[in-house]
């Protein structure tokens, strides 16, 4: 299953991450 708001969710994860790793 792979829908837009999966995929948001994964892009918005990513970013926060890199954010808390900066």
């Amino acid at each position: 299953l792979e829908s837009p708001s999966i995929k948001l969710f994964g892009i918005i994860f990513i970013i926060s991450t890199g954010v808390l790793l900066t």
